[in-house]
């Protein structure tokens, strides 16, 4: 027997991927198995069957197409699993999301940008890394509703600060899979704008590598739609996805942000720093504005400006705050003179 969650090329699967021709069209289907062992797994059909059924849910979770063997660890991260996403349906209703707002700066410091980012504060569990629960809400379909209250919520905060004074600020948003495939997505992002009484122009929109490479004619068409709109775009996480320069040069995106695995380190290390200046070269080439995340040293921060990287992102410049810490920040920064004048961030 191969190893658990081993042998994706293993003969049942390769066996059901065999086309079948259908009113001359070829059609394929692939599958999850899970496999239980009597009497390891238990003594009784209905455990034996649970069991499996237990271990082909893992498969399935581990990126489809698989087979898997019942361990009493599956079991539990399944459980697991199966409670959070319970959590997870009644989370927005409770009102146990919050969002944090990290800034963006130029190269000569001035704050052009913020990043909301989503926190869920579980009522046992504490504060959970949206790692853990992001790619539960895009299996079950809930990252619809909760993606559109961060819209919302992102919105309205930036109408805030905008009429407070600092009116040039832009607010950036991170949009998923399914949120971007929606027929109806361009239509609820500009009911909200709407709503909140803010220019296409102060928003952002964030997508990564593997959102805009998985139907590149249908990401370039929805693309041009923002743009026409005139709301701006970015390619987040770049540089850790599979895309095609060919059709990165096609998109009509705005920005790029290099991931920040590339930033950590760079300093000492020559081949990230090379892949940065590379990335930074690529961005400028194709008329797209360059970020760098994760940003938390000066010396990552002046090697930056070296290589002519536009804006920077990360602990050195502020940590992801809560909306009322944020304006406090803003007061800090603030120079002298009127609202309007550039936020200098030291």
């Amino acid at each position: 027997m191969p190893e658990p969650g081993a042998g994706r090329d293993a003969a049942p699967q390769d066996s059901l991927r065999r086309p079948i021709l259908i009113a001359e069209r070829d059609y394929s289907v692939s599958a999850s198995i899970g496999i239980s062992h009597y009497p390891e797994h238990g003594d009784q059909p209905e455990v034996l069957q649970q069991h499996a059924d237990t271990a082909m849910y893992h498969a399935k979770f581990n990126g489809k197409n698989g087979f898997q063997v019942f361990t009493r660890e599956i079991n539990a991260q399944l459980r697991e699993r199966v409670e959070l996403m319970g959590d997870l349906r009644q989370a927005l209703d409770r009102e146990e999301f919050r969002l944090e707002y990290q800034p963006q700066v130029l190269a000569d410091g001035e704050l052009v940008c913020f990043e909301a980012l989503l926190r869920w504060d579980h009522p046992t569990q504490g504060l959970i890394s949206p790692a853990r629960f992001i790619p539960i809400a895009e299996e079950t379909g809930l990252v619809v509703p909760i993606g559109k209250w961060v819209l919302e919520q992102a919105c309205h905060q930036l109408a805030v600060w905008r009429g407070a004074g600092y009116e040039n600020l832009r607010m950036a948003v991170n949009v998923s899979t399914l949120q971007f495939e929606r027929q109806d997505w361009v239509q609820t992002i500009s009911d909200v704008l709407q709503a909140s009484g803010l220019p296409p122009s102060a928003l952002e929109l964030e997508l990564t590598e593997t959102v805009v490479m998985k139907n590149c004619k249908h990401a370039t068409e929805r693309l041009g739609q923002l743009r026409e709109l005139g709301i701006s775009t970015a390619i987040d996480d770049f540089g850790t996805g599979y895309s095609s320069l060919s059709y990165i040069s096609r998109l009509p995106v705005h920005s790029l942000k290099i991931d920040r695995s590339f930033i950590h380190g760079m300093t000492d290390d020559p081949d990230k720093t090379s892949i940065v200046s590379s990335i930074i070269s690529l961005g400028h080439a194709l008329r797209m504005e360059v970020v760098a995340e994760g940003v938390e040293t000066e010396a990552q921060s002046q090697l930056l400006r070296l290589l002519r990287c536009d804006q920077i992102q990360g602990y050195l410049v502020s940590r992801p705050l809560p909306g009322e810490a944020m304006e406090t920040w803003l007061k800090s920064i603030e120079g002298s003179g009127a609202g309007n004048s550039p936020r200098q961030v030291s």
